[in-house]
């Protein structure tokens, strides 16, 4: 099977689902993220991984990825060439990538302020 890739529009729908998925559960994983009980940082991502996985998880495999974190990997790889694509076109200026970046956070145990959640996917749908 051919690994998925995405244009630049293409990642952007699919990013902006990621990151409203992401939204929607905002409350609940800022709750997480301060009753977690490391302060390290891999650590803290380990707690928090199993519950962003799941947020994330429906809609990697409804794009043809495997369940479970090897399947987000795999989904977050296949937005590269469109991270590349959209920096090259626009001089190193990239929303994917910042939207990529803001996900990581998130993953890593620092999940982004419910107004930059709203404001990336507000720019992603631009």
């Amino acid at each position: 099977m051919e690994a998925k890739t995405y244009t630049v529009p293409e990642a952007r729908v699919a990013l902006s689902k990621v990151i409203d998925a992401l939204g929607a559960n905002m409350a609940e994983l800022s709750a997480l993220a301060a009753s977690a009980v490391s302060t390290e940082a891999e650590e803290k991502a380990q707690e928090m991984m199993p519950r962003i996985s799941e947020i994330l998880n429906g809609f990697f495999v409804e794009e043809g990825f495997m369940p479970g974190p090897f399947g987000l990997m795999q989904g977050f790889a296949a937005l590269q060439g469109a991270v590349a694509a959209e920096k090259e076109a626009n001089g190193g200026e990239s929303a994917l990538q910042e939207a990529c970046d803001l996900l990581q956070g998130a993953m890593m145990g620092t999940p982004p302020t419910e107004d930059a959640v709203k404001a990336m996917s507000v720019r992603l749908k631009a």
